[in-house]
């Protein structure tokens, strides 16, 4: 046997394949795997074969001593064929990838508008549990605030949460306010429709709220008045902003000095002040308070607490005798007739130029000594006429021509609001809480 025919007979199998001879479809070659890749098999799709492939195979057998030629010759004809079935194949798998994609696309899209409906449905659904939520709390604080507004310990004891729950009653049953309210003796009255202005009669009297205050009854202004067996009581109060609560002590202070028991009593008005300031005070606790849901605002709620309720006055006691009391603190202001057709005005600093614009002394129910600034004037040869005015009405009579011109100005309007408040913001009238009371009770008139 020729040992070089044997060798190369052995050197040629080495490099053939068990499927084909080749060593082209040996297991390391690069077209197998590819297809490995793409179809999951390394056969070519459906076990195709390439037909010159096995033509030139039969022609390697049948020439041997040519094989290796036509060997490398079928490998690059095998390279062919498989090269246009692989690139067959990518094109499929690109097609499919693309519209996969587009699928992922839309998939993603879908999903997208889900979430966004989802988050929207979340949303509402948290929207309506706070809005649940929201009415309880309401609901219970309307019950609380009518439990409170009836309970007369809580009204005694504790004005400012009694104040507060007035406010909150008055939103939701404003009817069982006017009911309970209709007989004050203070104006603007706590409910809607009450005339807070009357300009024909023996008492003439306006209770009107500064423009950004949507309502008279949230003036912090209070005037009026009572009959006293032979005259009569009267009062202006101007609460003083920027400080907690001052609408509430102007009303109680009105009230207490207003009441029944105080003028049969005839009791001191500066020990009647005092211990309203001091009632008012004590109930000016975290405790007893009501402050904002919103922290912010209640923090501030809570700090400008501590700085008490202030309010300034004018009051006028008239015994039907020609003898008159005025007790005055701060820059609200009385006008008195006397008999000679005369009128003083008290305090007499504002007659002769005081500025209305500076800080005026103040009653503050968390400092008892404020009272020490009360001033009182006894005056012998009054009239029982007199105007008591917070300081937005007083500037103005003071800078309109006094007293007098003012009521002409009155008398002229044919107790027409509209008119009274044309002529007053004509005059350039301060943006203020504006209030006044007028009792003309010249030979006891007003008791007839």
């Amino acid at each position: 046997m020729n040992k070089n025919n044997f060798n190369t007979s052995q050197s040629s199998r080495k490099n053939e394949s068990p499927t084909n001879g080749w060593s082209f479809w040996s297991y390391e070659d690069i077209i197998p795997r590819l297809f490995r890749i793409f179809t999951g098999s390394r056969s070519k799709p459906k076990n195709a074969t390439s037909k010159c492939g096995m033509e030139i195979k039969k022609l390697s057998i049948n020439y041997p001593e040519h094989k290796a030629h036509l060997q490398l010759i079928g490998k690059i004809i095998e390279l062919t064929d498989s090269s246009s079935t692989l690139d067959s194949i990518a094109n499929e798998k690109m097609r499919k990838l693309e519209f996969l994609i587009e699928r992922e696309k839309d998939m993603k899209k879908y999903i997208s508008e889900i979430e966004k409906k989802l988050d929207k449905e979340i949303e509402n659904k948290n929207h309506l549990e706070n809005k649940f939520r929201e009415a309880c709390e309401e609901n219970n604080n309307v019950q609380q605030a009518n439990i409170a507004y009836m309970d007369k310990k809580i009204k005694k004891n504790n004005p400012i949460l009694w104040g507060q729950s007035l406010d909150k009653v008055w939103e939701y049953n404003p009817s069982l306010v006017e009911r309970l309210e209709r007989n004050s003796k203070l104006f603007p009255k706590e409910y809607d429709g009450a005339e807070n202005i009357k300009l024909e009669g023996e008492v003439k009297y306006l209770a009107m709220p500064k423009n950004e205050r949507n309502n008279s009854r949230y003036s912090e202004d209070r005037v009026g008045y009572s009959l006293t067996e032979k005259g009569f009581r009267a009062i202006a109060i101007d609460g003083v902003g920027g400080s907690s609560h001052p609408r509430v002590l102007a009303r109680e202070i009105g009230t207490e000095i207003l009441s029944k028991s105080a003028i049969k009593k005839q009791e001191e008005i500066a020990k009647i002040i005092s211990r309203t300031m001091e009632r008012v005070g004590k109930s000016m606790s975290d405790d007893d308070v009501q402050f904002s849901n919103n922290p912010n605002l209640a923090f501030f709620q809570k700090q400008k607490l501590a700085q008490g309720a202030a309010c300034v006055l004018a009051y006028a006691e008239y015994d039907g005798k020609e003898n008159m009391k005025i007790s005055q603190i701060g820059d609200t202001v009385a006008f008195v007739e006397r008999n000679d057709d005369t009128w003083d005005i008290i305090p007499e600093n504002f007659s002769k130029g005081g500025d209305f614009n500076s800080m005026p002394i103040q009653l503050n129910c968390l400092d008892p000594k404020s009272i020490d600034g009360l001033q009182e004037t006894k005056i012998d040869n009054s009239t029982g006429r007199v105007l008591l005015a917070t300081d937005g009405i007083a500037e103005y009579i003071l800078d309109n021509g006094g007293i007098i011109s003012f009521l002409e100005l009155l008398k002229s309007c044919n107790n027409s609001e509209e008119t009274l408040l044309k002529r007053l913001n004509d005059g350039n009238i301060a943006d203020d809480d504006l209030s006044f009371i007028l009792i003309e009770s010249q030979n006891k008139r007003i008791h007839k």
